[in-house]
């Protein structure tokens, strides 16, 4: 019974530490810590990217040519499906 005890106290003692570590007692305000941030302007920056009806050479012409092509059919119609992989 004893020893019960012991583990429930041993229990709330860790479970009040980890609570008062995750609140951050002594953390800096958030609004002071955003005010200190740099922000990176990312205006000039374009992103490579295609979409489900993309064409086979839209997705050649964002990222190049594929390293390998793998060709797998899919289990509930006819219709194969081609994996493209730029990795070795």
């Amino acid at each position: 019974m004893m020893k019960k005890i012991k583990l429930a106290v041993w229990l709330v003692i860790i479970s009040i530490l980890i609570l008062a570590a995750g609140c951050g007692m002594n953390s800096i305000d958030k609004l002071e810590l955003y005010e200190n941030i740099e922000s990176t302007d990312l205006s000039g920056e374009t992103m490579k990217s295609v979409s489900l009806s993309s064409t086979k050479e839209a997705v050649i012409n964002n990222f190049g040519e594929p390293k390998k092509i793998s060709e797998f059919p899919i289990q509930r119609s006819h219709i194969s499906s081609t994996r493209i992989s730029n990795s070795v």
